[in-house]
């Protein structure tokens, strides 16, 4: 269910960066549909990791970086790893932000026999 709430998230936030009236919005200081919904998020479950690496990633493509290092900041401080996120889309985000040295090394979660 969490994943499918990523996905959804990520998938307006795409469609929100192509339609122009959103893009105004975020820049004249109203929130956009998708920011609206992950702030929304964050309000009612504000221990939440997926909802603040949703919004870091979400601030990031706003260019708004050092919200964005905040926001994955405390996604990995409520739970550390990130053992929930694909490891490539942490890592290019960190990546993006400068952050990818003060990111602890992510566990493996592949099981090899």
């Amino acid at each position: 269910m969490a994943a499918g709430l990523m996905l959804c998230l990520a998938f307006a936030a795409t469609r929100a960066f192509r339609d122009r009236t959103a893009d105004r919005a975020a820049q004249s200081g109203g929130l956009s549909g998708p920011e609206r919904a992950v702030c929304e998020r964050i309000r009612i479950h504000p221990q939440c990791p997926r909802a603040h690496l949703a919004y870091a990633q979400l601030l990031a493509q706003l260019g708004r970086d050092g919200e964005a290092k905040r926001e994955l900041g405390e996604a990995e401080r409520l739970e550390p790893g990130l053992p929930f996120a694909p490891r490539a889309t942490v890592d290019e985000l960190a990546r993006k932000l400068g952050m990818i040295e003060q990111l602890p090394k992510r566990r493996q979660t592949e099981f090899h026999f």
